[in-house]
């Protein structure tokens, strides 16, 4: 268990300089960034997703600022940059900005079986992140 000292030596110890995961560069203050309107933005979003794609080897992540262009081109482009449809990639993973707060992903390439998380529960907003893995995301496997 986790005392106050821990937790104190803990922060202390955090880089809040540039570190990296695989290529891609990271600032650690990010992660400390809990301003009231940005208490979960991109930075930290990509920064947890590039994590995790460095802890499971399988898992693929789809670039979460897809969303913000206009033609497919792009959107296709965005979402395969941080390695979604590389060889050996069995699932795929990401969280999408949905205006207010974040949905988000999971694609089983292999069971071709997709799972969709909105925290508000609104159908908008599951219809929104189906169109965008339906559009965007599986055809990623499918032009390997």
């Amino acid at each position: 268990m986790f005392g106050q000292a821990d937790h104190k030596k803990a922060v202390e110890d955090l880089n809040l300089g540039r570190w990296f995961v695989g290529k891609h560069a990271q600032f650690g203050s990010e992660f400390l960034d809990f301003r009231e309107n940005v208490w979960l933005h991109s930075g930290s979003i990509i920064g947890s997703l590039l994590m995790m794609r460095s802890t499971y080897e399988d898992v693929g992540i789809v670039n979460p600022r897809f969303l913000d262009f206009a033609m497919s081109e792009q959107r296709e482009q965005i979402a395969r940059s941080y390695c979604a449809a590389e060889p050996g990639v069995k699932k795929n993973i990401s969280a999408v900005n949905l205006g207010y707060h974040w949905g988000a992903f999971y694609v089983d390439v292999e069971r071709k079986q997709c799972f969709l998380f909105d925290p508000m529960q609104l159908k908008s907003n599951i219809t929104s992140l189906r169109t965008a893995v339906c559009t965007v995301v599986e055809p990623l496997k499918m032009t390997d």
